[in-house]
C-alpha cells in the first residue's frame, strides 16, 4: 500500500484513529473484513435505539456515542462562551444604569420645571426610559452591524488568523445566526428596562421645589 499523503484535522481521535482508503485497499490488510453498509442521512437517536432492539447480538455505535467526550468538550466550550457573552451584555446593562443615573442628576433642574409645568411621575419615567431605549436601539444597530463587517473581513481576508495566530488558537467559523441575534436582543431588552427602572424612578420621585433649586 502506498501513502499518499498525512491528513491532519486536529482532533486526537481521528488523527491516531482514522486512515483514509478504498475499499480493495483495505481488504490488503484486513482480509476477513466483511461488507460494509453506509447510511447516507444522519439516522436520529430512535432509529439507533431501534436497531440495537431488535438485533440484540449486534454492536451499533453511534457517533455522537463514540466521539461523547469531544462532543462534551464542544458544549462546554459553547456554554462557557454563551456566559461570557452574556456577562458582556449584564456589564453593558449596568453600565447603561450608571450613565442613566448621571443623566438624572445633570438634569434635576430640568425635570423641576417639568413638575413644576404639570408634568407627573408617569410622564417624568416615560422620558428617560424613551432615553434608555433610543440608547439601546442604536447601540445594537452599531452592534450588529460591526459583527456582519467582522465576518465578511474574516470570511474574505481571515481577519480572525491575522489577530489570533493558529500556533494560539485553532481556526474557527464566524457564524451570525437570525436566532442568535433575536435571543441578544430581547435579553439585552430586558436587562435594558431592568437597568432604566432606578434611574426613572428617581427622576419622577424628585421633589419640586428641591428640584428648581438644585446646584451641581
Amino acid at each position: 500500500m502506498i501513502v499518499g499523503g498525512i491528513f491532519e484535522y486536529k482532533i486526537l481521535d481521528y488523527d491516531q484513529k482514522h486512515v483514509f482508503t478504498n475499499y480493495n485497499a483495505s481488504l490488503d490488510l484486513l482480509p476477513n473484513l466483511g461488507p460494509l453498509y453506509y447510511i447516507r442521512e444522519m439516522p436520529s437517536k430512535e432509529i439507533s435505539i431501534n436497531i440495537k432492539n431488535q438485533f440484540p447480538n449486534l454492536q451499533v455505535h453511534t457517533w455522537e456515542e463514540e466521539h461523547y467526550s469531544f462532543i462534551s468538550a464542544m458544549k462546554l466550550e459553547k456554554i462557557i462562551y454563551s456566559l461570557i457573552g452574556f456577562l458582556i451584555v449584564g456589564i453593558g446593562s449596568f453600565t447603561l444604569m450608571s450613565m442613566m443615573s448621571l443623566s438624572v442628576i445633570q438634569k434635576v433642574p430640568q425635570i423641576g420645571i417639568l413638575k413644576s409645568m404639570g408634568a407627573n411621575k408617569k410622564n417624568i419615567s416615560l422620558i428617560f426610559i424613551c432615553q434608555a431605549l433610543i440608547t439601546w436601539f442604536v447601540s445594537a444597530f452599531i452592534g450588529i452591524i460591526i459583527s456582519l463587517i467582522i465576518i465578511q473581513l474574516d470570511k474574505h481576508y481571515h481577519l480572525i488568523q491575522i489577530i489570533f495566530p493558529s500556533s494560539i488558537f485553532f481556526e474557527f467559523p464566524l457564524i451570525l445566526k437570525g436566532s442568535f441575534i433575536l435571543i441578544i436582543i430581547c435579553v439585552s431588552l430586558v436587562l435594558l428596562l431592568i437597568a432604566a427602572i432606578y434611574p426613572a424612578k428617581k427622576a419622577a420621585n424628585l421633589d419640586v421645589t428641591q428640584a428648581i433649586g438644585f446646584r451641581r
